[in-house]
């Protein structure tokens, strides 16, 4: 309707026009109930990757490059226990990696006296995962003569390969 089809009678709306209406006062009065008293600076927080992150070489599949610094010793305190300190090394810096980790220790004549079940570790940020294990003697049958570590990928995505390390270790003084 224009300003010169003005009439003094009564104004007639079709229900369209009165549905429009209601539907733009009423999303008025909703966006007044959200909006602030006061307009205040808007706050944005920005922050800068770390270096190691903006250049990830984090791609599977990976491979060991090797699993060395295996070592084992005798504990004697607070009681007499073996120590197994071993590494496995990934191909790549990637940090979050599942490794399976399993040993076998073995006498002088080759007979298993501990097997260990496997055990998930991740890799550190540098690529590398290093399990502390500790064996009560009370556990193993006979004194160990021979420690066999076993690596291998938790799940296949991630590569596919096996590092093992063999290492002798002294026996034990009878105390």
């Amino acid at each position: 309707m224009t300003l010169d089809q003005r009439s003094t009678g009564p104004l007639l709306l079709s229900r369209r026009e009165v549905l429009k209406a209601l539907a733009v006062i009423g999303g008025a009065a909703a966006a007044s109930a959200l909006l602030p008293e006061k307009w205040v600076k808007p706050v944005v927080e920005a922050g800068v990757l770390p270096a190691h992150a903006q250049t990830s070489v984090c791609s599977p599949p990976f491979t060991f490059y090797q699993c060395s610094d295996n070592v084992a010793f005798w504990n004697t305190k607070p009681s007499l226990v073996l120590v197994i300190d071993s590494m496995a090394y990934l191909n790549t810096r990637c940090e979050g990696v599942p490794l399976l980790f399993s040993f076998v220790i073995k006498n002088e004549e080759g007979r298993i006296i501990y097997s260990s079940r496997p055990k998930t570790y991740l890799t550190n940020n540098h690529g590398f995962a290093e399990p502390l294990v500790a064996i009560p003697v009370s556990q193993m049958s006979g004194t160990p003569y021979l420690v066999i570590t076993h690596w291998e990928f938790a799940n296949p995505e991630y590569g596919e390969g096996n590092c093992s390390y063999v290492f002798g270790i002294n026996p034990v003084d009878e105390q």
